[in-house]
């Protein structure tokens, strides 16, 4: 029998042993070291964007170079222009200093399956640490990990469908990491 270690958001216990090797976690430490940096820059661009709103263009394009140096990522400058409207600074700092997942030639089904898990029902600390405050925005990151490492990965995977009899069902985990793990 498993021991349960949470449960997910939407009440599904998760059993003990549901861990991933390090290469296949996201890295929060080093998003936490370039986060304060990244949240710097997109505050500094906001001001100047509220103060001229004329030169806000050309400032969004230096500071998605500065950024770029940081993080080692290509950032759109108009995106920055909207971090406010999305999600807010916070969220967007945290989103681009997040390095993106690599691409692991050997991930077993266990993992699959613990990474679809993560997706649908993710657990998370209820506390301050970077896994509390940001862990509800990492099923963009494990989704992404998921397109990097299987041939027929499809958001659609992770949709409702309707059954035969007209019932809308939402999709399990089994049945997830069913769909994606022949076409590694």
């Amino acid at each position: 029998m498993a021991v349960v270690v949470g449960t997910g958001i939407l009440g599904l216990d998760r059993a003990e042993g549901a861990k991933l090797r390090a290469i296949l976690e996201p890295d929060l430490a080093a998003a936490e070291r370039t986060r304060e940096s990244v949240l710097r820059l997109i505050r500094e661009l906001m001001s100047v964007a509220d103060d001229d709103p004329d030169s806000a263009e050309a400032e969004a394009k230096l500071t998605a170079a500065r950024i770029g140096e940081l993080t080692g990522k290509t950032v759109a400058p108009h995106s920055l222009l909207l971090a406010w409207e999305e999600e807010g600074e916070e969220v967007a700092a945290f989103r681009v200093s997040l390095p993106d997942p690599p691409v692991v030639a050997d991930i077993s089904r266990a993992e699959l399956t613990e990474i679809v898990g993560r997706v649908i029902d993710p657990v998370f600390p209820d506390d301050e640490s970077p896994l509390g405050v940001f862990g509800v925005y990492l099923g963009s990151w494990y989704r992404a990990l998921l397109s990097r490492n299987f041939a027929n990965y499809s958001p659609r995977l992770f949709n409702r469908v309707r059954g035969s009899d007209g019932t809308w069902a939402n999709p399990t985990v089994a049945g997830v990491a069913e769909a994606l793990w022949p076409m590694r």
